[in-house]
């Protein structure tokens, strides 16, 4: 996750909000980063989840989940924003 983390970070650091907001290699590259992050947190243990209580856990697997979603054309019954 870390890792992840450090390489979101590098990401951003090279590009402007404007700039990251038009390119889709970088936001696709921080989205699958993102994607990442989640598929770790979501194999966290319990034991280290409770742990980390400060770290909200099941959003950033549900934000993994969604995304996964919406790439793949499913939505579930989620809505998304137009």
């Amino acid at each position: 996750m870390l890792e992840a983390a450090d390489a979101i970070g590098s990401f951003l650091t090279r590009t402007t909000q404007t700039e990251f907001a038009e390119d889709d290699l970088v936001r696709s590259a921080v989205l699958q980063k993102l994607i990442v992050i989640g598929e770790a947190a979501n194999r966290v243990s319990d034991p280290a989840r409770n742990g980390h209580r400060d770290v909200p856990w099941s959003d950033i697997v549900a934000f993994r989940t969604a995304s996964v979603l919406a790439d793949s054309g499913s939505t579930c019954g989620i809505s998304t924003v137009p």
